[in-house]
Parts: structure tokens; sequence; C-alpha cells
């Protein structure tokens, strides 16, 4: 929660797209002094945030990805949040000028490929790492003991509002016109999230007769490959 007693509040996100996690931090900032800016490389993304968020007290600044390796930030924030693992992390740590840094965490970390010695150096300087699930923030804590204490955990946030208001919309696409099985999924095209095993069963079903199609919402580095 925010301090409603402070002049002014300035607070850093880099990396946040999650539009339902950008709102609850500015309803939070409502009746206060406190300003947030969202920093993202993507303009596509940011016109996003834009059509959801409507707030005096949410900037959205655009950052060149030459910027990440070269320039600092000149202004000076309360707090600094990086809301991915990688270059978020170590631009918010080596770049910011924060009073409080955080960094996130959306994987159990023994299963994200990473080089731990190098890592270290950055979650050593975080005031805070914020994991998803207890489950996260053990595997952190199994791969560095004396950092535990600055784990803690923040479920993912999911805006009903949002969910309800996009439920009633019907995209222009076939797969909402098929009358037969449909079936949805949703999520990143990364590897933790078991798409093969999907893949699998949907042969299996294919085999057996079963007409269906099946619409995947999501993006990522195993598109390709999937």
């Amino acid at each position: 929660s925010i301090r409603r007693d402070r002049k002014q509040i300035k607070v850093l996100v880099l990396g946040a797209r999650d539009i339902a996690y950008i709102r609850k931090i500015a309803e939070e900032l409502v009746g206060t002094n406190a300003k947030l800016t969202v920093l993202d490389t993507s303009v596509i993304y940011l016109d996003q945030l834009k059509d959801f968020i409507d707030s005096e007290h949410v900037e959205l600044k655009k950052i060149d990805e030459k910027d990440f390796c070269n320039n600092k930030q000149t202004e000076r924030y309360d707090l600094a949040i990086s809301y991915m693992n990688g270059p978020t992390n170590y631009y918010v740590i080596d770049k910011v000028t924060a009073k409080k840094k955080i960094l996130w965490i959306h994987n159990e970390f023994e299963k994200l490929d990473v080089n731990y010695d190098y890592e270290r150096n950055y979650y050593e300087k975080a005031d805070r790492v914020v994991t998803i699930s207890q489950d996260c923030v053990d595997s952190f804590a199994r791969v560095y003991p004396d950092l535990r204490k600055k784990a803690l955990v923040l479920e993912n946030i999911s805006s009903p509002e949002t969910i309800r208001n996009a439920a009633k919309l019907v995209p222009e696409d076939d797969f909402f016109q098929y009358e037969g099985l449909k079936i949805v999924s949703i999520g990143r095209l990364a590897p933790q999230k078991g798409y093969e095993i999907a893949i699998d069963a949907a042969a299996k079903i294919k085999k057996q007769g079963i007409e269906f199609v099946w619409y995947i919402l999501g993006e990522g580095e195993l598109r390709a490959e999937l």
C-alpha cells in the first residue's frame, strides 16, 4: 500500500506486460501524490495499455532497446520494479537510481536456463525478490539459501471485470463458428507450459476419430518449434 502523507512518490515498473497488475497499482495510487512510470521497449504494448489505463498517476514511456545497454535513467525513484527476470533485472539494478528495488520471478528458478553465479550479482543487490508461488520461493532458496529472506509470494492478479468483458466478445474467426468440439489453450509458448504434452494428447484424440479444432492464445520463443 502507498502512504498518503508523502509529498511525492515515484515508482518505476519495467517489463510489466500485465494489464491487471498495472491497473491494480493505479488503483492504489488514487488519492496520493504518487506517480507510476511504466517503461517498455514495445510501442504496441504501451498503446494497448493506454486503452485500459486512464489515470493521471500513470505515465507510459517507451525506451529504445539500445538504451537498455547504454543509458542510465536520470530520474530518481522511490521504488523500481523489474517485472520480468533477465534483461529488465539488469537494467533496474545497473541503470536505475531508486531507494528500493524489487525483482520478479515468474517461474521455478531451477528451471530457468541462467548462470547462477551471474544472476546472484543482481539478486544480492535487490531489496526484495517477488515470486508467484511458494514452490517458486523454495526453488529460489535452494539455489541461494542465504537470500531466502528476500523472497516473498505475490500471486498473479486476475481481473474478474476484464475477463467478463472479454468473454462477451466474439472475434471474427472461423474457430468460433465451428459447431463441433472446440479446445482453447491460453499461455506463453514456453517450455514451462508443457505444450508438447498437449500436442501428444491432441494426436491421440485425433487417432480416435474425434473431430475438433484447437485454438491457442499465446506467444513465445517456441512458436516455430511447436
